[in-house]
């Protein structure tokens, strides 16, 4: 697990603009009870994923003419106070956003993709946080090593429903998309 770049107690809107100053180039931060916490490396396999998610659920949103849109490390999500994290892929729908943007206004689906230095703190930090705020309704964590998905789904105020799947498709209803797990990982290596 990555330890915290800075231990520092900060506000959502202090953490945002530390990453916007400070934030190294193609590192991800999340703010955990006030402290910045630096994501690893992402290795090729992390990122051919992510590229693929975001690639899916863009198509997907397109396709079904959806006023949603898919970001790609892009936009953090605030849990509460003091923790805000930054999804590896994101689904916001509504209006669209202002141009400098940087929290997500809107957060219909959250993509974490595993990776070694990542894997606890996805499955169980995030989990709790994502699915504590009602307005999100779908955790999808992709795995790439073992290529899989799993799709934890807002069933009620009170429960979470968890699929883990190889094959076949995903259904996120709200906002009314469809992916096929393959298309999670669409980008081969010789693709590039």
């Amino acid at each position: 697990m990555a330890e915290p770049a800075r231990k520092l107690t900060m506000t959502t809107t202090a953490f945002l603009d530390w990453v916007a100053q400070h934030g190294a180039e193609g590192v991800c931060y999340d703010l955990i009870h006030g402290e910045i916490v630096a994501q690893a490396a992402s290795r090729a396999a992390h990122g051919r994923v992510k590229a693929a998610a975001w690639s899916a659920f863009a198509a997907a949103i397109r396709g079904a003419g959806l006023r949603c849109e898919a970001f790609v490390e892009t936009l953090a999500v605030e849990i509460a106070e003091g923790n805000t994290f930054e999804p590896d892929v994101l689904v916001e729908c509504g209006p669209p956003l202002a141009a400098d943007a940087r929290l997500s206004e809107n957060p219909v689906i959250v993509v974490e993709v595993l990776s070694p230095s990542t894997e606890r703190r996805d499955e169980t930090t995030k989990y709790v946080g994502y699915l504590k705020q009602r307005g999100i309704p779908h955790y999808l964590v992709i795995d790439p090593d073992n290529r899989l998905a799993i799709h934890h789904r807002r069933v009620s105020e009170t429960e979470i429903s968890t699929r883990i799947v190889t094959v076949g498709e995903l259904h996120f209803d709200p906002p009314g998309l469809t992916i096929a797990v393959a298309d999670l990982f669409a980008v081969s290596p010789s693709a590039g």
